[in-house]
């Protein structure tokens, strides 16, 4: 289902609740739009240079004394919800605003852990150089690359993001670096899990096949054996296997 949406910018906020001398566009989205999607998508139709302005994303509901922000994709599901109740298409526009940003030169990278977008200027007063740290959070500094993926390491391990699952956003996690320098700051971080609570809780850590032929091959003698799977849980727990071993496992 697509939700059409009214636009709403370049205006002037006349009182908390009053969006006035405005111009407007319009966006179609689909229900399970995402706030970086949302923003994408935003960006894109007013012309917005993305390098350049941040964007704030509001909109008035009857009764509040004060707009409601979007900023995260629980904001976004909230307004989609709204929207699905009030179909005419002039009702909760969003109303666009943009700040500039304080940016110098740009540069792209790709890493495995995200997007990196922009380079900015940054007044350092305080970062995390201590990669046993588990800190994350949105705006968090970190001394250089490599203190962030010591940090996401230890992060994912505490708060069991150890499993491979179906990522349900291409853009999950996004940092900046300052330019000159080696600091790292993050722009956009999403946690939430999207593997079944059942493979965070109950023990599901599955062997490499070459580890487990390591320990049964020499015994399958006789390729007519029948070797079911508890008969190679048994020959594991017969052998002994160092410590190395175990965790290239």
């Amino acid at each position: 289902m697509n939700i059409s949406i009214l636009l709403r910018y370049s205006g002037v906020w006349e009182s908390e609740i009053n969006y006035e001398r405005y111009k407007s566009d319009g966006i179609l989205v689909g229900e399970d739009v995402s706030f970086m999607n949302l923003v994408s998508i935003i960006v894109a139709e007013l012309n917005i240079d993305e390098s350049r302005k941040d964007i704030e994303i509001r909109y008035i509901v009857e009764g509040n004394s004060s707009p409601m922000n979007i900023r995260t994709d629980m904001g976004v599901r909230l307004y989609i919800e709204v929207k699905k109740r009030e179909i005419r298409f002039g009702m909760y526009p969003l109303c666009i605003d943009t700040i500039d940003k304080d940016v110098l030169d740009i540069e792209n990278f790709d890493v495995s852990t995200g997007s990196i977008v922009c380079v900015e200027e940054l007044e350092v007063t305080n970062y995390i150089s201590d990669t046993k740290s588990t800190g994350m959070k949105v705006d968090q500094l970190y001394k250089d690359k490599a203190t962030l993926i010591f940090v996401m390491a230890k992060y994912k391990i505490k708060h069991d993001f150890n499993f491979r699952v179906k990522r349900s956003d291409n853009r999950r996690f996004s940092a900046s670096v300052r330019k000159k320098s080696d600091l790292f700051k993050i722009r956009y971080f999403n946690s939430e899990h999207t593997c079944p609570i059942r493979d965070r809780l109950l023990t599901n850590v599955q062997a490499t096949v070459g580890f487990i032929s390591v320990v049964t091959a020499p015994k399958l003698h006789n390729h007519k054996r029948i070797h079911t799977t508890n008969d190679v849980i048994e020959d594991i727990r017969t052998d002994a296997h160092s410590y190395t071993h175990t965790f290239k496992a």
